[in-house]
């Protein structure tokens, strides 16, 4: 007998790929199962992306709609379900996929009416003769996750403890649903050595025979539904105590294309498809919504000036009273061009999950930006992750810096060296430090709402 896993994360809204993902799952479930095999499904989590508006105009339910349909055992949070999906939308996310997400290293900071939700910090299932405890652990960004009142133990003390109980508990064997990045999996499996599997993600790596490190397998399938991690255990072979590498097989099965499945799917793929289209519509109606009327249109360009970011930026120096507001051109993806403007226009517009950051910053570091902030090498290379949602970088645009006979002006005034400066500027400037400069900040305050959500209060009411 076998217990196959199957195991998806990292979809970031892929939908039409999770598609063909969700029918294979359903498919191989039901051949394994009968033929005596047991089957558990999960997923580790930024399966939801709001860059895709279906996500966006469903606040993410579309996405645990679609996995409940599929039909999961056990799933953890990403960030983007942590951090881009409003905690009083988590009930519901677990409604619909039937289940508590497993998160051992998430807590609430302070009880309140709202933050009742509560994660399953450990799961046990016996299944095939075996009980196995699992843990789930999330990527520790708690300098966000604070700001929504939830806090984040570090993962290996939260695994350590986490599988001591398990083992205490009578467990055969302890699983790891890691959302921590394949770095931290070696780190796990390095330190901790009774772990049996770690089923990673976070960092897109993929890994097409799974690695072992001791006697741990570390699972990990890359990104968008390419792949669906496979693993099985050979529960007699590990009955007459075999290694767990004898009796422990991983492998990668690549997603197929809808014309490359059989007839027999066409079924469940309709009925999947029926979820999806419901949903799809609800969120076309959500994203129609007017939020407010512009005086003018603001076209956007990426490598040359934008009326859109100066707009942006000159409201938020005036609204923040900075010095100076930071932005690249790369983040905003497309202009307001009706003056009657929707949520589907604000998030076309800015796609990405930004929050502006409150810094202080020496004028060396904005000298060094100023001077940077047309460099080709940057501002044509592509931008990947850190949030980052668009094509190229694009212009870095510092808003209350001008440059007038050869000389730096801050707001007017010649720009000091070792004063410092109150900057407003994207966090993705910060976590990826595209443009030199960025290292010399001190993060003061973090803006709760993401940039899009921040321009939509700048828009003047409309009568409806």
């Amino acid at each position: 007998m076998k217990l196959h896993f199957l195991v998806t994360h990292d979809v970031h809204s892929q939908l039409d790929s999770y598609l063909n993902a969700g029918v294979l799952i359903h498919q191989l479930r039901s051949e394994w199962e009968a033929a005596g095999d047991q089957v558990l499904v999960i997923d580790l989590g930024d399966h939801m992306d709001r860059v895709h508006p279906v996500t966006e105009g469903t606040l993410g339910l579309a996405n645990a709609h679609l996995l409940g349909k599929v039909g999961y055992d056990l799933w953890t949070f990403g960030n983007n379900e942590g951090l881009t999906i409003p905690t009083k939308i988590w009930p519901r996310l677990a409604e619909a996929m039937g289940s508590k997400p497993l998160i051992s290293n998430m807590s609430w900071l302070h009880r309140d009416a709202e933050n009742q939700f509560e994660f399953d910090r450990q799961r046990i299932i016996d299944i095939c003769g075996k009980r196995i405890g699992f843990l789930g652990i999330t990527a520790n960004f708690n300098e966000y996750y604070n700001l929504i009142g939830v806090h984040l133990q570090e993962p290996l003390e939260t695994v350590r403890a986490g599988a001591a109980a398990l083992l205490a508990d009578g467990c055969d064997l302890v699983i790891v649903l890691s959302h921590c990045g394949l770095t931290m999996d070696r780190s796990l499996a390095q330190s901790l050595p009774g772990l049996d599997v770690i089923f990673g993600s976070h960092s897109h790596n993929v890994v097409q025979q799974g690695e072992w490190v001791n006697d741990t397998l570390i699972c990990q399938g890359g990104k968008f539904a390419r792949y669906i991690v496979h693993t099985a255990l050979e529960i007699d072979l590990l009955a007459k105590g075999a290694p767990r590498q004898a009796a422990t097989r991983c492998n990668l099965l690549e997603v197929p294309a809808e014309q490359d499945f059989p007839s027999g799917s066409s079924k469940f793929r309709s009925e999947l498809f029926k979820v999806y289209q419901q949903w799809q519509a609800l969120a076309a109606e959500a994203l129609g919504q007017v939020m407010g009327r512009i005086e003018t249109p603001y076209p956007h360009q990426v490598t040359s000036p934008s009326s859109l970011v100066q707009w942006v930026t000159h409201q938020m120096r005036a609204e923040e009273q900075v010095d100076v507001v930071i932005l690249n051109q790369g983040l905003l993806n497309a202009g307001l061009t009706q003056l009657d403007v929707t949520a589907g226009d604000l998030h076309a517009a800015c796609t990405a999950p930004i929050n502006m950051v409150t810094v202080r910053i020496p004028g060396k570091g904005l000298r060094q930006l100023y001077a940077a902030r047309a460099n080709p090498d940057i501002v044509y290379r592509r931008g990947i992750g850190f949030g980052f949602r668009g094509e190229e970088i694009g212009l870095l645009v510092l808003d209350g810096i001008e440059e007038l006979d050869g000389n730096v002006l801050v707001n007017g005034e010649a720009l000091c060296d070792d004063k410092q400066y109150a900057a407003l500027i994207a966090d993705y400037l910060l976590f990826s430090r595209v443009f030199p400069g960025t290292e010399a900040c001190v993060k003061v305050a973090i803006d709760t709402l993401f940039l899009r959500e921040r321009m939509a209060t700048w828009l003047n009411p409309t009568k409806l």
